[in-house]
């Protein structure tokens, strides 16, 4: 779908009555905080991976400083939904 349908669609949808607007914006949000670890992973191999960076690869302490990024980002994330999804 283009940017133009999505901003249609999201339009629509705005001007439905009787729709929960704030549920609806804390519902999009929890799905970005699950897809957001998968994202961070796959750009963290990405960014590892010789055949596609060269040189520029991730080596080292980078990598490692990029591996904790990811996985302390992934948890805090995750975490932010359940917290969400369960109401504490």
């Amino acid at each position: 779908m283009t940017a133009s349908g999505l901003e249609g669609l999201s339009g629509i949808v705005a001007v439905v009555p009787g729709l929960p607007v704030i549920s609806l914006l804390i519902g999009v949000q929890v799905v970005n905080g699950l897809l957001l670890p998968i994202n961070l992973f796959f750009i963290w191999r990405l960014s590892r991976n010789e055949e596609l960076m060269g040189e520029r690869r991730n080596r080292g302490v980078l990598d490692l400083l990029a591996a904790a990024t990811v996985f302390l980002t992934s948890g805090l994330s995750l975490a932010l939904v359940a917290i969400t999804i369960l109401g504490l």
